[in-house]
């Protein structure tokens, strides 16, 4: 129940940025990402499963995928998801998908550049 709650928020997320599309309203998400982490935080018994799910979500065609990993680690700063992120940095041949993974590990520093495109990171 609670990856299926994880799951149907990070498509809703996919959903709202991909309807913006070319634009990125994060205003209009950013209710959705905090829920997301909300659920993340409020169930650490399940704590590797949602590491999985957002592992997985770096290789997937999510529109939403930069923007709910940069909220997201921006605030959890998991490890094991900066490591994947790190790997997958490391073997990409394509650099779209490159820099895609550059700017997610660019949000797991605490003086993230881009933090305040999120109302929740300005200061």
């Amino acid at each position: 129940m609670v990856i299926t709650s994880f799951r149907h928020i990070v498509t809703r997320v996919g959903e709202a940025l991909e309807a913006q599309f070319p634009g990125v309203n994060y205003e209009e998400i950013e209710p959705d990402l905090r829920s997301l982490v909300a659920v993340v935080t409020g169930h650490p018994r399940h704590t590797a499963d949602f590491e999985e799910e957002f592992i997985s979500l770096l290789q997937s065609d999510n529109p939403g995928k930069t923007e709910i990993l940069q909220y997201s680690m921006h605030l959890l700063r998991w490890p094991s998801v900066r490591a994947a992120t790190e790997n997958l940095l490391l073997v990409s041949d394509d650099p779209r998908a490159a820099r895609t993974f550059e700017r997610i590990l660019e949000a797991f520093e605490p003086d993230w550049e881009d933090r305040d495109l999120f109302a929740d990171f300005r200061s």
